[in-house]
């Protein structure tokens, strides 16, 4: 009898992924659960991860092997078995999914597919990678991309809009102030500001300057037991070096994309030129052995033709 093994042999099947796909599209509910990540406790009346499983293989290997026409086939009589393919292989695209996010970097990975640009060499090198790794990836990423425990990127993009400083100056900061100085003065608006004179020298508020000159931060209220105006230069100083390292960040990951793109063709072309190579050989020894036989053809009826005269 065949065995359950090589009747739902799933390295056999090259649909298995859009079956899966497909069957997870419709039913929210079982997806919900298959996609929970471990160690979540749901409610003592919700599905198990067990039954929604069972729901999938029965799908599934019912529409692939035509199981239920023959109740007597081992797929039939072992449902832990065609369980446990599912299982196993939600656990399979998960890590696939993961290296591919790997190969792409963690801004892509949190991008939506359809955000990325057709025509760029990201959307080339997404389209390139789901063509010959994983095809799955862009339906997967309608699911998983905002899921810590299979986007391991989730979150990781450099200068989030909700964490970002605004600065607005009049004048230049001055690079380097006394603290202690800083704390003295105390500034007379009611908004968190630092005062500076025309010269930058001092950090005191001039009540007879007319024309005074702000340097206004924008962001979260000071902690208690801090000075105001210590807490406004330091953010100041440390928003500068901030926008600085993320546009820094950004274009050297967008950099890597170009390189790992460039590499991935190169390697392309360079297989195509080695199997050109190859073919030209081939052709080559074939069209060599058709001349030695023409030779050895033309020799022995010479010596035919010598030996009838």
């Amino acid at each position: 009898m065949t065995s359950s093994y090589s009747l739902a042999n799933w390295s056999k099947d090259p649909r298995k992924g859009l079956r899966i796909m497909d069957w997870v599209d419709s039913h929210a509910r079982e997806r919900e659960v298959l996609f929970t990540p471990p160690g979540i406790k749901r409610g003592p009346n919700t599905l198990t991860k067990i039954e929604c499983s069972r729901r999938a293989a029965q799908a599934i290997f019912s529409d692939a092997y035509g199981v239920n026409t023959n109740a007597n086939r081992p797929v039939v009589k072992n449902p832990p078995y065609t369980d446990r393919l599912v299982n196993d292989y939600i656990r399979t695209l998960r890590r696939r999914y993961q290296n591919f996010n790997r190969k792409i970097g963690p801004v892509a990975s949190n991008m939506r597919f359809e955000d990325v640009q057709d025509g760029t060499l990201l959307r080339q090198m997404i389209e390139k990678l789901m063509k010959n790794e994983l095809p799955e990836w862009a339906r997967l990423h309608v699911y998983w991309r905002t899921m810590g425990y299979f986007n391991q990127f989730c979150g990781t993009t450099p200068m989030p809009a909700s964490s970002t400083v605004h600065v607005r100056a009049r004048v230049p900061l001055p690079t380097r102030m006394n603290k202690s100085r800083m704390q003295t003065a105390r500034p007379t608006n009611r908004r968190h500001t630092t005062k500076v004179d025309g010269t930058s020298r001092t950090t005191r508020s001039s009540r007879t300057n007319s024309t005074p000159e702000y340097i206004v931060i924008e962001d979260t209220p000071p902690p208690e037991g801090f000075a105001v105006d210590q807490i406004d230069v330091e953010l100041v100083e440390k928003s500068k070096p901030m926008i600085t390292t993320a546009r820094n960040n950004y274009s050297l990951k967008q950099l890597k994309l170009q390189i790992q793109l460039k590499k991935l063709e190169t390697e392309s072309q360079v297989k195509r030129d080695a199997a050109e190579i190859q073919k030209l050989q081939i052709e080559a020894e074939s069209r060599r052995q058709k001349l030695d036989m023409a030779r050895q053809l033309i020799a022995a009826f010479t010596a035919q033709a010598g030996n009838s005269s």
